[in-house]
């Protein structure tokens, strides 16, 4: 039995994250759901990957917190080559929630990521698609996922207190990446993040205000994480305490 050594190992190596997950799959297969569960929500907050969403759902039952657990791992970067297995869950759990069209969706674009590898689809897309009896799809289930995700970002940073952060600047990396630069209204916490996790970004500008869920590294406190982001209906810089200059 590993469990004992990998919880001690944990324990001493808290900001290693794939230890901890390693900790927590055992967990899982060993029918500690309870803990397991526990041990995800401060392993979300470490690391911020789809397939450590995934690996989460899979330890739900209720349907709608398996779905929004879901839609966090499809909202975050990936590949459809790498997310087969979370769409075809995606697609089940809408099954179970009589979201035909929302499931169609799912299987749609599961199959069209298999075909555009020149893969065939597995046997539980044949038999989720029996089960279908609509024709009719949406483009993509974008608007689904940002609606369900904020479920479980509130299951599982509910003990994590928001900060007021600021929009200060927007400017392109070495690789030619936009990046968006934010800071809190008090002046003393700095960060940076991309629209590839905050899709509403792309449309954002300097001096728009956010609701945000920070984290620190636990190895190296200069390290902020954003976790959520929630824009908010306010005026440009209301939010802001101090005086920002931003030099171009």
């Amino acid at each position: 039995n590993y469990l004992p050594l990998f919880e001690k190992a944990a324990e001493r190596f808290p900001s290693n994250g794939q230890l901890k997950r390693k900790y927590a799959l055992l967990l899982s297969v060993n029918d500690r759901r309870e803990k397991a569960c526990e041990l995800y929500k401060e392993l979300v907050v470490v690391l911020d990957e789809w397939y450590v969403w995934y690996e989460f759902s899979r330890l739900v039952k209720d349907a709608e917190l398996k779905l929004s657990l879901l839609s966090k791992a499809l909202l975050l970067p990936s590949t459809e080559d790498l997310i087969g297995e979370v769409r075809l869950a995606a697609a089940a759990c809408l099954l179970d929630m009589q979201r035909q069209k929302d499931a169609a969706t799912e299987l749609y674009l599961y199959k069209k990521g298999k075909e555009d590898k020149g893969r065939s689809v597995s046997s539980l897309c044949l038999k989720l698609e029996k089960v279908l009896n609509v024709n009719e799809r949406n483009k993509n289930n974008i608007a689904l996922y940002t609606q369900y995700a904020t479920l479980c970002e509130n299951y599982v940073y509910s003990k994590v207190v928001p900060t007021v952060m600021i929009l200060i600047a927007v400017y392109l990396n070495a690789a030619g990446k936009s990046r968006y630069k934010l800071i809190d209204a008090d002046g003393e916490i700095m960060t940076t993040t991309s629209a590839g996790r905050f899709r509403f970004l792309k449309g954002a500008s300097e001096g728009d205000v956010f609701e945000c869920r920070l984290h620190r590294d636990v190895a190296d406190e200069t390290k902020i994480h954003l976790l959520t982001m929630v824009p908010l209906k306010t005026d440009k810089w209301a939010a802001c305490k101090t005086r920002i200059v931003v030099v171009d």
